[in-house]
């Protein structure tokens, strides 16, 4: 459903078809579905520049996926942990962002995705990088 509304970029109807999707999977009990939402509803928050939403729904997907082994493409999540590193890298968290990238760069490792294993180490980098121009 949210799919559809995000490639139009229509941002409200974004928001309201991933609102449906979760109150959908609240109501059928369906954790991917549930995961789905949370994911779609992270990013109409990462949007509209309310950072602690999108973190917060963030961790509820990963949670979801993580915890409960999901059936869920690999890809997606690692893509969520980009995003809540990101998050978390632009809010001061360097540790935090530090920890979730090398959790990001071990799932790149393990879908043996060379794109994505660089793109794990370029922002590792560019933490290190920052975090070394602060203590000078």
């Amino acid at each position: 459903m949210c799919r559809a509304a995000e490639a139009s970029d229509d941002i409200i109807t974004f928001y309201r078809m991933a609102k449906r999707q979760l109150k959908l999977a609240i109501d059928t009990n369906n954790n991917l579905l549930k995961s789905e939402a949370f994911f779609s509803l992270s990013k109409f928050y990462e949007r509209t520049n309310q950072r602690s939403n999108a973190k917060r729904l963030l961790e509820l997907y990963l949670e979801i996926t993580e915890n409960l082994e999901i059936n869920h493409q690999p890809e997606q999540q690692i893509l969520a942990l980009s995003r809540l590193g990101k998050i978390e890298f632009e809010s001061g968290n360097w540790e935090i962002a530090i920890s979730i990238t090398q959790k990001r760069l071990n799932l790149t490792k393990n879908i043996k995705n060379i794109e994505m294993e660089a793109n794990a180490h370029a922002d590792l980098i560019s933490i290190y990088r920052k975090m070394a121009n602060m203590v000078r």
